[in-house]
Parts: C-alpha cells; structure tokens; sequence
C-alpha cells in the first residue's frame, strides 16, 4: 500500500484530503505545520507528500 504524507495548516482540507485519499485505498498520515511533517517524513518515509505552500512553521 502506498504512502501519502499531507501536509496543511487548515483541519478542513486534511480531513477532505484524508476521506478521500483513504477511500482510494492509500494509507494516509498528516500533519499540520512544515516542521512536524519533516519528522514525520524521517521516521516513516512517505511515498509521496502534498503540501501546502505557505504554512506556518515551515
């Protein structure tokens, strides 16, 4: 099963990103902020991130 890594500071679209990736069959992590995201990354290696561009704390 595929990675994804979504990355945005909005609840609204991480739960929209998430429903809808996870109906598709991928397993889905998200964070909220560059920095937490860039840990996440380390410690289990995503097969692909979507991000938001202009976050906080990134």
């Amino acid at each position: 099963m595929k990675k994804i890594l979504v990355v945005d500071d909005e609840f609204d679209i991480l739960t929209t990103w998430r429903l809808v990736l996870e109906m598709e069959g991928y397993e889905m992590s998200t964070t909220a902020n560059g920095r937490i995201a860039l840990d996440a990354a380390r410690s289990n290696a995503p097969d692909l991130v979507i991000t938001d561009w202009m976050m906080p704390q990134n």
